[in-house]
């Protein structure tokens, strides 16, 4: 990957919480996985996240600092 370390450590953190939502059963996408719902906005927030309420579907990961939403 072509990438700064921060950009791939969101992503893999982001990859993190669907597994954590997986391991406990807690469905967090809809729409047939296109958007992530506020279960996954609750889980990645859980890992270190942050979401934000992209209207009007869903939710999107904020690593401002790093200008990447992975």
């Amino acid at each position: 990957m072509n990438q700064p370390a921060e950009a791939i450590y969101g992503l893999v953190v982001h990859e993190a919480a669907h597994a954590l939502a997986e391991a406990r059963g807690v469905k967090d996408t809809s729409r047939n996985g296109r958007y992530h719902n506020e279960r996954y906005a609750d889980l990645a927030m859980e890992l270190g996240l942050v979401c934000d309420k992209a209207d009007p579907y869903g939710w999107e990961l904020q690593l401002d600092l790093y200008n990447c939403n992975p």
